[in-house]
């Protein structure tokens, strides 16, 4: 099993040849079924993310200090370059998945522009690992920066990033030979494609392939020249892509091809321009005032057109506040049509508790009646009940009299018995 690690310069067009060496045989990485992290870009961009060494952070492996070059390059503080020994055991065990769920690919890889941060750690951790790094001249690499920014370009930053990733991959090379192959954009004709594909153990077969032209595109020629001609005042550049020519063995006529003959031609065509305009200088005036001219009119355009856009932004302004200052009218007539709602509403409450409470003040009035009514005649009752009890009294007095009158009586009628028995005897 072979595997493909694919990295360089910061703008060297990797998809291009991760794309040329898959049509000749290099397999996609495949995703990890086990753990959290399931693919290889998945990892780097995890590492890349926590922005601190994947291993303890303690005093041997301590923190960035200040940003460096590769903060600048990936917009996030990167962490101290990572070797095998400065990662822990879970991200060794999650890169070992990924390696097991292509065990059954006999060469496999990818292309990542983080890739060059890791190269350490890609080529001790396999025997395996092929690492192919794509180095673009200092013209053509900031050619690249400036076709991928709208805004003009920090030349001396992009420059000082390649130097750097330059000089990494070269040193690294020179450690490891045989496992990491170096490849300039425009020297990779057809002799060093094949080179590079049977170090790969990949066909290099033609039918039905991309032609390395359009497998890595160049970049704008004018852009590239104008760019070569001002990287001669740079010594530093210079001298580390002289390395890269002596070490990759380039030929000499492959360091500026194509972009002197331009350059000539653009030098060529300013030296008529200037000729042309000493030799019409008439011609030129009138074609300034015609110019100015049409300057003027299209100023005078750009004015009237400006004030329409002006005066429909007030229409739409005007529109949008009678919009509003309707929408505010219905919101008030709606709020105090609630609120006169609410208020009649409250009169009818308060008027409906009102005659509850008239009809509860006569209920009151009429018991209040009713219960002097009541007392009066419990007065007038109690009264005939003292009377009847007085004469009830009364009468027991004389039924008592009366009781022992009869006593007396019978007594005295007993003795007048008893002395007319004792006279008649």
């Amino acid at each position: 099993m072979t595997i493909v690690v694919i990295g360089g310069t910061q703008h060297a067009p990797l998809a291009g040849l991760e794309a040329y060496l898959r049509q000749h045989g290099m397999a996609q990485a495949l995703p990890s079924e086990a753990g959290e992290v399931r693919t290889v870009n998945d990892w780097v961009d995890r590492y890349f993310a926590s922005g601190v060494p994947m291993a303890q952070n303690d005093a041997a492996h301590p923190p960035p200090a200040k940003r460096s070059w590769l903060a600048r390059m990936f917009g996030k503080a990167a962490p101290p370059p990572l070797a095998l020994h400065a990662v822990s055991t879970p991200w060794l065990l999650s890169i070992s998945n990924l390696v097991i769920a292509n065990a059954t690919q006999p060469v496999w890889g990818w292309a990542n522009r983080r890739n060059g941060h890791l190269l350490e750690l890609w080529l001790d951790l396999d025997p395996a690992i092929h690492f192919v790094g794509l180095i673009t001249c200092p013209a053509h690499e900031l050619a690249l920066a400036q076709e991928s920014s709208e805004a003009p370009i920090d030349a001396a930053g992009v420059l000082a990033v390649w130097r750097q990733t330059t000089e990494k991959l070269l040193a690294a090379q020179r450690q490891h030979p045989g496992r990491l192959h170096l490849v300039e954009s425009r020297a990779l004709n057809e002799s060093t494609a094949a080179a590079l594909l049977q170090s790969l153990s990949l066909s290099a077969a033609e039918e039905q392939h991309t032609p390395l032209a359009q497998a890595l595109p160049a970049p704008d020629p004018l852009l590239a020249s104008t760019f070569a001609q001002a990287l001669k005042a740079d010594a530093a550049t210079q001298a580390v892509w002289q390395r890269v020519r002596l070490q990759l063995q380039l030929p000499a006529e492959a360091e500026h091809e194509g972009t002197e003959a331009l350059a000539q031609a653009v030098i060529k065509l300013r030296e008529e321009l200037k000729s042309a305009r000493h030799t019409s200088e008439a011609e030129a005036k009138a074609k300034q005032a015609a110019l100015a001219e049409r300057n003027a009119e299209a100023q005078a355009k750009q004015a009237a057109l400006a004030e329409r856009d002006a005066q429909a932004k007030l229409a739409q302004e005007r529109a949008a506040a009678i919009a509003s200052l309707q929408k505010e009218h219905s919101d008030l007539k709606a709020a105090r049509d609630a609120e006169a709602q609410a208020k009649q509403a409250a009169l009818a409450a308060r008027d409906a508790e009102a005659q509850a409470k008239q009809g509860v003040t006569a209920e009151r009035d009429a018991l209040q009646q009713q219960l002097q009514t009541e007392k009066a005649k419990l007065t007038e009752q109690t009264e005939e009940s003292e009377l009847l009890l007085l004469q009830l009294h009364q009468v027991q007095e004389e039924l008592e009299q009366y009781f022992l009158q009869a006593q007396d009586l019978k007594q005295e009628k007993e003795q007048l018995e008893q002395r007319v028995s004792r006279l008649l005897a």
